[in-house]
């Protein structure tokens, strides 16, 4: 495509609708690529992806990081294939390495014409990210770069946030605390930029002390951090993800602070965390079939009408109460018992 892209003038966009028999391009441009990828002596794929299915073989693209956080995506990746599977295609999931990430490697299935049309998973290096919408239909899913002009499917992480603070709010408590999971992940920094709004909506003013960042998904971790604040505690948390809540719950219980009684917790994402925990969490439930079905269908449609404005399609996630809220008491002091 890069060859036949460069000899004629074209962007490579325009070479896969014209190889592809896809609207988009003029009938005489078509034939100008056919003709030189002929002369060119290239040949077609194979009929995989024709065999799959009316639609053809689309793809499922994640890092390797990704493909292991099988709590919350792998449920998702589930319901994705079933979804293309009812519109009579086939998915391909590959794993891209850090390697293949740094160096701008295309995805095979990409780089051999298999799929017609790719979805990305979480976060992934934007440059790879644009090299791959630059040869295929491409939708984002559950990730944001601004810079990025391509299709997306997301959570409304911001107002999610914002609910699980105002949700406290309602219960009385005015000193809440935020442990997030890292500003490099874009869908907690939603949820920080959430929970902001809404402690200033609310006329909140949390200490500097009761904001931890970079979270720790571990028993020994939330310990150190409270520690670290015994004399100073919020009467709530809000955390950006059921993993980071239970063990928050679990580290309070091995101070002697019983939630809720003495302490209320939020989640966020419903994952089988939420209900592991005892008591079971507050958390924000996000449909991941739901989920699933719009960024199937959001892919179709592009492969459909390749030419239509960029789309953002965003899901607001439900907020469930469970028993690790309740009305606010005076202030927590934590013994020290390390």
């Amino acid at each position: 495509m890069d060859t036949i892209a460069n000899h004629l003038g074209l962007s490579r966009n325009a070479v896969w609708l014209a190889l592809h028999g896809k609207p988009g391009v003029s009938e005489e441009t078509r034939q100008r690529v056919e003709s030189l990828a002929q002369s060119l002596g290239y040949r077609r794929p194979g009929k995989a992806s024709e065999e799959a299915g009316p639609n053809g073989t689309v793809g499922l693209v994640l890092s390797e990081d990704i493909f292991h956080e099988t709590s919350f995506f792998g449920p998702m990746i589930m319901h994705m294939q079933r979804h293309v599977a009812k519109l009579g295609s086939s998915l391909i999931i590959q794993a891209v390495s850090h390697e293949d990430e740094l160096a701008v490697r295309m995805p095979t299935t990409v780089a051999s014409g298999t799929v017609s049309g790719v979805m990305i998973l979480s976060r992934l290096a934007s440059p790879l990210i644009e090299a791959i919408a630059a040869n295929v239909p491409t939708i984002l899913v559950d990730h944001y770069d601004p810079l990025l002009t391509v299709d997306r499917v997301g959570t409304a992480n911001r107002q999610g946030a914002y609910r699980a603070v105002h949700h406290l709010v309602s219960l009385d408590h005015r000193a809440i605390g935020f442990i997030g999971g890292g500003t490099q992940v874009p869908s907690y920094r939603e949820r920080w930029i959430g929970f902001q709004e809404a402690a200033e909506d609310l006329g909140l003013n949390p200490a500097e002390e009761w904001v931890w960042m970079r979270g720790e998904e571990s028993d020994d971790g939330m310990l150190k951090f409270l520690a670290g604040r015994r004399h100073h505690q919020p009467t709530a948390w809000f955390c950006v993800n059921d993993a980071l809540a239970f063990h928050l719950v679990r580290a309070l219980y091995a101070l002697d602070v019983a939630v809720p009684d003495q302490c209320s917790v939020v989640g966020f994402d419903n994952q089988a965390f939420a209900k592991m925990s005892h008591p079971p969490l507050t958390t924000l439930n996000i449909d991941r079939e739901q989920f699933a079905a719009a960024a199937v269908r959001q892919l179709f449609d592009r492969i459909q009408f390749p030419s239509r404005p960029v789309r953002s399609v965003t899901l607001t996630p439900d907020l469930i109460v469970g028993r690790s809220t309740s009305r606010a008491i005076h202030q927590v002091i934590i013994d020290n018992k390390i």
